[in-house]
Protein backbone atom coordinates (compact mmCIF):
# COMPACT_ATOMS: atom_id res chain seq x y z
CA UNK A 1 0.00 0.00 0.00
CA UNK A 2 3.37 2.20 0.88
CA UNK A 3 4.50 1.46 -2.81
CA UNK A 4 1.06 2.56 -4.60
CA UNK A 5 1.36 5.89 -2.14
CA UNK A 6 4.57 7.08 -2.93
CA UNK A 7 4.46 6.17 -6.87
CA UNK A 8 0.88 8.01 -6.78
CA UNK A 9 2.63 11.36 -5.09
CA UNK A 10 5.21 11.28 -7.52
CA UNK A 11 3.30 10.97 -10.11
CA UNK A 12 1.23 13.99 -8.90
CA UNK A 13 4.71 16.26 -8.48
CA UNK A 14 6.64 15.31 -10.73
CA UNK A 15 9.68 18.02 -10.34
CA UNK A 16 9.50 17.57 -6.75
CA UNK A 17 10.54 13.43 -7.04
CA UNK A 18 13.26 14.76 -9.73
CA UNK A 19 14.81 17.24 -7.35
CA UNK A 20 14.20 14.93 -3.90
CA UNK A 21 15.83 12.03 -6.07
CA UNK A 22 19.14 13.59 -7.53
CA UNK A 23 22.56 11.68 -6.90
CA UNK A 24 24.30 12.67 -3.34
CA UNK A 25 27.22 13.74 -5.40
CA UNK A 26 25.66 16.31 -7.50
CA UNK A 27 23.33 17.59 -4.60
CA UNK A 28 26.78 18.31 -2.71
CA UNK A 29 28.07 19.84 -5.62
CA UNK A 30 24.89 22.54 -5.95
CA UNK A 31 25.05 22.70 -1.87
CA UNK A 32 28.77 23.60 -2.25
CA UNK A 33 27.78 26.24 -4.81
CA UNK A 34 25.67 28.46 -2.16
CA UNK A 35 26.14 30.38 0.27
CA UNK A 36 25.66 28.34 3.49
CA UNK A 37 23.03 30.20 5.11
CA UNK A 38 21.46 29.51 1.48
CA UNK A 39 22.59 25.44 1.03
CA UNK A 40 21.20 25.09 5.19
CA UNK A 41 17.54 26.11 3.95
CA UNK A 42 17.35 23.34 1.26
CA UNK A 43 16.79 20.44 4.30
CA UNK A 44 13.24 21.51 3.57
CA UNK A 45 13.25 20.20 0.11
CA UNK A 46 13.40 16.02 0.86
CA UNK A 47 15.22 13.49 3.58
CA UNK A 48 17.40 12.99 0.90
CA UNK A 49 18.79 16.95 0.30
CA UNK A 50 18.85 16.77 4.46
CA UNK A 51 21.33 13.73 4.64
CA UNK A 52 23.39 15.44 2.13
CA UNK A 53 23.23 18.66 3.81
CA UNK A 54 24.45 17.23 7.00
CA UNK A 55 27.34 15.58 5.37
CA UNK A 56 28.74 19.11 3.49
CA UNK A 57 32.16 18.63 3.36
CA UNK A 58 32.72 22.01 2.99
CA UNK A 59 31.68 24.63 5.47
CA UNK A 60 32.24 28.41 4.80
CA UNK A 61 31.42 30.82 7.56
CA UNK A 62 31.94 34.37 6.05
CA UNK A 63 30.15 37.75 4.89
CA UNK A 64 27.89 35.77 3.08
CA UNK A 65 26.45 33.83 6.36
CA UNK A 66 26.58 36.57 8.91
CA UNK A 67 27.58 39.94 10.04
CA UNK A 68 28.47 40.99 13.64
CA UNK A 69 28.05 44.59 14.53
CA UNK A 70 29.69 46.05 17.38
CA UNK A 71 26.61 48.54 18.46
CA UNK A 72 24.36 45.31 18.42
CA UNK A 73 25.66 42.47 20.84
CA UNK A 74 22.82 39.91 19.69
CA UNK A 75 24.47 40.15 16.14
CA UNK A 76 27.25 38.27 17.64
CA UNK A 77 25.12 35.54 19.76
CA UNK A 78 23.00 35.13 16.72
CA UNK A 79 26.27 34.10 14.73
CA UNK A 80 27.84 32.01 17.18
CA UNK A 81 24.95 30.29 17.81
CA UNK A 82 23.88 29.30 14.64
CA UNK A 83 27.30 28.19 14.00
CA UNK A 84 27.23 25.61 16.99
CA UNK A 85 24.01 24.33 15.96
CA UNK A 86 25.08 23.63 12.48
CA UNK A 87 28.90 21.82 13.69
CA UNK A 88 26.66 20.07 16.55
CA UNK A 89 24.15 18.36 13.79
CA UNK A 90 27.03 18.19 11.09
CA UNK A 91 27.52 14.01 10.51
CA UNK A 92 30.72 13.36 8.31
CA UNK A 93 33.78 14.65 7.76
CA UNK A 94 34.63 18.52 7.04
CA UNK A 95 37.52 18.81 4.75
CA UNK A 96 37.48 22.74 4.36
CA UNK A 97 36.52 24.79 7.06
CA UNK A 98 36.30 28.74 7.04
CA UNK A 99 35.47 31.37 9.68
CA UNK A 100 35.88 35.19 8.80
CA UNK A 101 33.06 36.83 9.86
CA UNK A 102 33.07 40.68 9.82
CA UNK A 103 33.44 41.99 13.27
CA UNK A 104 33.82 38.75 14.64
CA UNK A 105 36.57 38.38 17.18
CA UNK A 106 38.46 36.51 19.72
CA UNK A 107 36.33 34.07 21.96
CA UNK A 108 35.88 31.06 23.79
CA UNK A 109 33.69 30.25 21.43
CA UNK A 110 35.78 29.64 18.51
CA UNK A 111 37.79 27.56 20.18
CA UNK A 112 35.00 24.92 21.05
CA UNK A 113 34.69 25.37 17.03
CA UNK A 114 38.05 23.93 16.73
CA UNK A 115 37.65 21.33 18.69
CA UNK A 116 35.24 19.86 16.75
CA UNK A 117 36.65 20.30 13.65
CA UNK A 118 40.12 19.34 14.62
CA UNK A 119 38.53 15.71 14.51
CA UNK A 120 36.69 15.80 11.32
CA UNK A 121 39.79 15.38 8.94
CA UNK A 122 40.00 18.91 8.20
CA UNK A 123 42.32 19.41 4.85
CA UNK A 124 41.66 23.18 4.50
CA UNK A 125 41.39 25.33 7.28
CA UNK A 126 40.95 29.62 7.26
CA UNK A 127 41.22 31.61 10.11
CA UNK A 128 40.40 35.41 9.81
CA UNK A 129 40.25 37.75 12.59
CA UNK A 130 40.02 41.57 12.67
CA UNK A 131 43.17 43.65 12.67
CA UNK A 132 44.08 44.61 15.93
CA UNK A 133 42.31 41.91 17.34
CA UNK A 134 44.43 38.51 18.36
CA UNK A 135 43.25 35.18 18.58
CA UNK A 136 45.37 32.87 20.25
CA UNK A 137 44.77 29.25 17.88
CA UNK A 138 43.37 26.26 20.78
CA UNK A 139 45.96 23.46 20.51
CA UNK A 140 43.75 21.43 18.97
CA UNK A 141 44.26 23.39 16.16
CA UNK A 142 47.76 21.83 16.23
CA UNK A 143 46.41 18.44 15.97
CA UNK A 144 45.34 18.65 12.35
CA UNK A 145 47.38 16.50 10.59
CA UNK A 146 45.48 15.83 7.39
CA UNK A 147 46.18 19.80 6.93
CA UNK A 148 46.81 21.03 3.65
CA UNK A 149 46.18 24.06 3.60
CA UNK A 150 46.46 26.80 6.32
CA UNK A 151 45.01 30.81 6.07
CA UNK A 152 45.51 32.23 9.14
CA UNK A 153 44.85 36.31 9.96
CA UNK A 154 45.15 38.04 13.30
CA UNK A 155 46.19 35.14 15.32
CA UNK A 156 48.69 34.11 17.99
CA UNK A 157 50.50 31.00 17.09
CA UNK A 158 51.63 29.48 20.63
CA UNK A 159 51.75 25.77 19.83
CA UNK A 160 52.11 22.82 22.57
CA UNK A 161 56.25 22.13 22.72
CA UNK A 162 55.68 18.51 21.03
CA UNK A 163 54.79 20.45 17.61
CA UNK A 164 56.72 20.08 14.82
CA UNK A 165 54.61 20.81 12.10
CA UNK A 166 52.04 19.66 9.50
CA UNK A 167 53.40 16.89 7.59
CA UNK A 168 51.01 16.59 4.47
CA UNK A 169 51.04 20.94 4.26
CA UNK A 170 51.09 22.40 1.22
CA UNK A 171 50.56 26.39 1.46
CA UNK A 172 50.45 28.31 4.26
CA UNK A 173 49.33 31.98 4.97
CA UNK A 174 50.32 34.33 7.71
CA UNK A 175 48.97 37.71 8.16
CA UNK A 176 49.08 39.85 10.79
CA UNK A 177 49.92 37.37 13.37
CA UNK A 178 52.38 36.51 16.24
CA UNK A 179 55.18 33.98 16.44
CA UNK A 180 58.37 33.85 17.42
CA UNK A 181 61.37 33.02 15.14
CA UNK A 182 62.31 29.57 16.62
CA UNK A 183 58.50 28.54 16.75
CA UNK A 184 57.84 29.95 12.74
CA UNK A 185 61.51 28.17 11.84
CA UNK A 186 60.50 24.72 13.43
CA UNK A 187 56.46 25.33 11.68
CA UNK A 188 58.25 25.61 8.28
CA UNK A 189 60.85 22.96 8.48
CA UNK A 190 58.42 20.76 9.91
CA UNK A 191 56.06 20.68 6.83
CA UNK A 192 57.98 18.77 4.48
CA UNK A 193 55.50 18.88 1.73
CA UNK A 194 55.48 22.96 1.96
CA UNK A 195 54.97 24.49 -1.65
CA UNK A 196 53.68 27.75 -1.07
CA UNK A 197 54.78 30.30 1.95
CA UNK A 198 53.15 33.53 2.04
CA UNK A 199 53.54 36.40 5.31
CA UNK A 200 52.28 39.66 5.05
CA UNK A 201 51.41 42.26 7.46
CA UNK A 202 52.99 43.48 10.81
CA UNK A 203 56.09 41.64 11.63
CA UNK A 204 55.92 38.87 13.38
CA UNK A 205 59.69 38.17 14.26
CA UNK A 206 62.82 40.09 13.30
CA UNK A 207 64.12 36.48 11.92
CA UNK A 208 63.03 34.34 9.43
CA UNK A 209 64.51 31.24 8.96
CA UNK A 210 62.89 28.87 5.69
CA UNK A 211 63.98 25.53 5.37
CA UNK A 212 61.96 23.89 3.18
CA UNK A 213 63.57 21.90 0.33
CA UNK A 214 60.32 21.44 -1.57
CA UNK A 215 59.33 24.81 -1.57
CA UNK A 216 58.51 26.63 -4.78
CA UNK A 217 56.87 29.56 -3.82
CA UNK A 218 58.00 32.46 -0.95
CA UNK A 219 55.82 35.82 -0.82
CA UNK A 220 57.28 37.87 1.63
CA UNK A 221 55.41 40.83 2.18
CA UNK A 222 56.62 42.07 5.51
CA UNK A 223 59.64 43.48 7.50
CA UNK A 224 62.32 41.49 8.95
CA UNK A 225 64.75 43.45 10.59
CA UNK A 226 67.85 40.75 11.47
CA UNK A 227 68.01 38.25 8.86
CA UNK A 228 66.55 36.38 5.97
CA UNK A 229 68.13 32.85 5.43
CA UNK A 230 66.41 30.14 3.14
CA UNK A 231 67.32 27.10 2.09
CA UNK A 232 64.87 25.81 -0.51
CA UNK A 233 66.47 24.82 -3.84
CA UNK A 234 63.04 23.89 -5.42
CA UNK A 235 62.34 28.06 -5.78
CA UNK A 236 61.19 29.03 -8.66
CA UNK A 237 58.47 32.26 -8.01
CA UNK A 238 59.97 34.78 -4.75
CA UNK A 239 58.43 37.93 -3.85
CA UNK A 240 60.17 39.94 -0.89
CA UNK A 241 58.28 43.76 -0.19
CA UNK A 242 59.56 45.17 2.85
CA UNK A 243 55.73 47.22 3.18
CA UNK A 244 58.06 49.65 5.19
CA UNK A 245 57.37 53.81 4.93
CA UNK A 246 60.80 54.40 3.00
CA UNK A 247 61.85 56.81 5.66
CA UNK A 248 61.60 53.91 8.75
CA UNK A 249 64.23 52.04 6.86
CA UNK A 250 67.21 54.46 6.61
CA UNK A 251 69.78 52.88 7.94
CA UNK A 252 68.52 49.68 8.41
CA UNK A 253 70.05 46.62 7.24
CA UNK A 254 68.67 43.02 7.06
CA UNK A 255 71.00 39.92 6.72
CA UNK A 256 69.84 38.69 3.59
CA UNK A 257 71.50 34.55 2.46
CA UNK A 258 70.31 34.41 -1.34
CA UNK A 259 72.53 33.26 -3.35
CA UNK A 260 72.00 29.29 -2.93
CA UNK A 261 67.75 30.01 -3.00
CA UNK A 262 67.63 32.60 -5.72
CA UNK A 263 69.56 30.08 -8.12
CA UNK A 264 66.72 28.92 -10.11
CA UNK A 265 64.03 31.69 -9.59
CA UNK A 266 62.39 32.42 -12.71
CA UNK A 267 60.04 35.09 -11.16
CA UNK A 268 61.22 37.55 -8.57
CA UNK A 269 59.43 40.79 -7.36
CA UNK A 270 61.32 42.90 -4.97
CA UNK A 271 60.87 46.76 -3.27
CA UNK A 272 64.20 48.76 -2.89
CA UNK A 273 64.69 47.62 0.66
CA UNK A 274 65.33 44.23 -0.03
CA UNK A 275 66.96 44.79 -3.62
CA UNK A 276 69.96 46.91 -1.98
CA UNK A 277 69.87 44.02 0.45
CA UNK A 278 70.27 41.63 -1.95
CA UNK A 279 72.80 43.39 -3.90
CA UNK A 280 75.10 43.69 -0.66
CA UNK A 281 75.05 40.00 -0.17
CA UNK A 282 76.38 39.61 -3.68
CA UNK A 283 75.80 41.79 -6.37
CA UNK A 284 78.37 39.79 -8.83
CA UNK A 285 76.18 36.51 -8.88
CA UNK A 286 74.23 36.02 -12.09
CA UNK A 287 70.20 34.41 -12.23
CA UNK A 288 70.23 31.34 -14.66
CA UNK A 289 66.67 31.10 -15.46
CA UNK A 290 64.98 34.45 -14.17
CA UNK A 291 62.30 35.79 -16.91
CA UNK A 292 60.30 38.18 -14.76
CA UNK A 293 61.36 41.02 -12.54
CA UNK A 294 59.57 43.42 -10.44
CA UNK A 295 61.05 46.13 -8.71
CA UNK A 296 58.63 48.73 -6.20
CA UNK A 297 59.61 52.02 -5.13
CA UNK A 298 62.54 52.66 -6.85
CA UNK A 299 63.69 56.62 -6.41
CA UNK A 300 64.69 57.12 -9.63
CA UNK A 301 67.05 60.42 -8.18
CA UNK A 302 69.14 57.72 -6.44
CA UNK A 303 72.03 56.75 -8.25
CA UNK A 304 72.29 53.66 -6.32
CA UNK A 305 68.81 52.67 -6.75
CA UNK A 306 69.25 52.91 -10.65
CA UNK A 307 72.76 51.23 -10.77
CA UNK A 308 71.10 48.43 -8.62
CA UNK A 309 68.32 48.36 -11.58
CA UNK A 310 71.42 48.21 -14.34
CA UNK A 311 73.03 45.41 -12.22
CA UNK A 312 69.77 43.06 -13.35
CA UNK A 313 69.22 43.58 -16.10
CA UNK A 314 73.31 42.72 -17.00
CA UNK A 315 73.08 39.82 -15.01
CA UNK A 316 69.99 38.25 -16.35
CA UNK A 317 70.46 37.16 -19.78
CA UNK A 318 67.21 35.33 -19.78
CA UNK A 319 64.93 38.21 -18.65
CA UNK A 320 62.14 38.69 -21.07
CA UNK A 321 59.83 41.23 -18.87
CA UNK A 322 60.60 43.86 -16.10
CA UNK A 323 58.16 45.53 -13.85
CA UNK A 324 59.82 49.08 -12.02
CA UNK A 325 57.23 51.11 -10.18
CA UNK A 326 58.54 54.26 -9.02
CA UNK A 327 58.63 55.59 -5.51
CA UNK A 328 55.49 57.29 -5.00
CA UNK A 329 57.03 60.42 -3.32
CA UNK A 330 57.89 63.79 -4.39
CA UNK A 331 61.78 64.42 -6.01
CA UNK A 332 62.62 67.73 -4.65
CA UNK A 333 64.38 69.67 -6.60
CA UNK A 334 68.04 69.49 -4.78
CA UNK A 335 67.76 65.42 -5.43
CA UNK A 336 67.16 66.53 -9.26
CA UNK A 337 70.37 68.58 -9.38
CA UNK A 338 72.61 66.73 -7.63
CA UNK A 339 76.07 66.97 -9.46
CA UNK A 340 76.67 63.20 -9.59
CA UNK A 341 72.96 62.47 -10.18
CA UNK A 342 73.38 64.26 -13.39
CA UNK A 343 76.59 62.81 -14.78
CA UNK A 344 75.52 59.59 -14.05
CA UNK A 345 71.81 59.73 -16.21
CA UNK A 346 74.25 61.50 -19.16
CA UNK A 347 76.57 58.26 -18.54
CA UNK A 348 73.34 56.31 -19.60
CA UNK A 349 73.43 56.91 -23.60
CA UNK A 350 76.96 55.15 -23.70
CA UNK A 351 75.74 52.25 -21.62
CA UNK A 352 75.38 48.46 -23.05
CA UNK A 353 72.99 46.57 -22.76
CA UNK A 354 72.59 44.64 -25.93
CA UNK A 355 73.11 41.22 -24.05
CA UNK A 356 69.85 41.85 -22.21
CA UNK A 357 66.44 39.83 -24.23
CA UNK A 358 63.65 42.20 -22.49
CA UNK A 359 60.79 42.19 -24.63
CA UNK A 360 58.13 43.97 -22.56
CA UNK A 361 58.89 46.86 -20.07
CA UNK A 362 56.24 48.31 -17.68
CA UNK A 363 56.75 51.76 -16.16
CA UNK A 364 54.02 52.22 -13.13
CA UNK A 365 53.22 55.57 -11.06
CA UNK A 366 55.56 57.64 -13.65
CA UNK A 367 55.81 61.42 -12.77
CA UNK A 368 57.64 62.77 -15.78
CA UNK A 369 60.84 63.55 -13.99
CA UNK A 370 64.05 63.74 -15.88
CA UNK A 371 65.66 60.89 -14.66
CA UNK A 372 62.34 58.74 -15.11
CA UNK A 373 62.92 59.95 -18.95
CA UNK A 374 66.70 59.03 -19.29
CA UNK A 375 66.30 55.91 -18.00
CA UNK A 376 62.85 55.07 -20.29
CA UNK A 377 64.84 56.62 -23.40
CA UNK A 378 67.71 54.61 -23.05
CA UNK A 379 65.73 51.45 -22.34
CA UNK A 380 64.07 52.43 -26.18
CA UNK A 381 67.54 52.90 -27.75
CA UNK A 382 68.99 49.63 -26.30
CA UNK A 383 67.10 47.14 -25.79
CA UNK A 384 67.09 44.94 -29.39
CA UNK A 385 64.52 42.80 -28.57
CA UNK A 386 62.38 45.06 -26.83
CA UNK A 387 57.84 44.99 -28.54
CA UNK A 388 56.38 46.47 -25.10
CA UNK A 389 56.90 49.44 -23.44
CA UNK A 390 54.03 50.39 -21.17
CA UNK A 391 54.06 53.52 -18.80
CA UNK A 392 51.55 54.78 -16.57
CA UNK A 393 51.62 57.55 -14.71
CA UNK A 394 51.30 58.92 -11.11
CA UNK A 395 48.62 60.55 -11.73
CA UNK A 396 48.39 61.83 -7.74
CA UNK A 397 51.74 64.38 -8.94
CA UNK A 398 51.01 64.41 -13.09
CA UNK A 399 48.48 67.37 -13.27
CA UNK A 400 47.98 67.25 -16.79
CA UNK A 401 46.68 63.36 -17.39
CA UNK A 402 50.48 62.29 -18.15
CA UNK A 403 50.43 64.44 -21.79
CA UNK A 404 54.21 65.71 -21.14
CA UNK A 405 54.88 62.34 -20.40
CA UNK A 406 53.86 61.31 -23.29
CA UNK A 407 54.90 63.86 -25.80
CA UNK A 408 58.49 63.59 -24.18
CA UNK A 409 58.66 59.39 -24.73
CA UNK A 410 57.39 60.08 -28.48
CA UNK A 411 60.61 61.88 -29.26
CA UNK A 412 62.93 58.95 -28.08
CA UNK A 413 64.48 56.82 -31.29
CA UNK A 414 63.87 52.92 -30.39
CA UNK A 415 66.40 50.71 -31.48
CA UNK A 416 63.89 47.79 -31.83
CA UNK A 417 61.63 47.96 -35.00
CA UNK A 418 59.15 45.89 -33.17
CA UNK A 419 58.64 48.06 -29.93
CA UNK A 420 55.55 50.08 -29.18
CA UNK A 421 54.77 52.42 -26.18
CA UNK A 422 51.06 51.99 -24.78
CA UNK A 423 50.09 54.66 -22.20
CA UNK A 424 47.55 54.36 -19.92
CA UNK A 425 45.49 56.93 -19.13
CA UNK A 426 43.53 57.52 -15.99
CA UNK A 427 40.14 55.67 -17.16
Amino acid sequence: MSEISEHSNARSNPSADIISNLPSELIQHILGLMPLRDAARTCALSRHWRNVWLKLPKLVFDRTFGRVYPLDPSSREKVLLRISQILLAHDGPILEFKLSIPGLESCWETDQFMKSVSRKGVQKLVLKFPRGNRHTLHSSTFSCRELEKLILRGCDIKPPPSFRGFSNLVRLMLSEITVTADVLARFIAGSPFLKCLCLDGSPPCDVLTVISPKLKCLFCHTYFGTSIRVFAPRLINVSLISNVPRAMLEGKQTTLQAKDFLKHVCILALDHYYMKMLLRAGSSFKFKNLSVLSLHGIYFPSVDEVKGVLLFIDGCPTLRKIKIAVARVFSNFEALTNRDTVEFFKGLKEKDISSCHVREVEMLYVTGSWPELAFMRMLLNKLLMLETMVIEPNFEIVNDGGLYILKEVSKFSRVSSRAIVKFKDQN
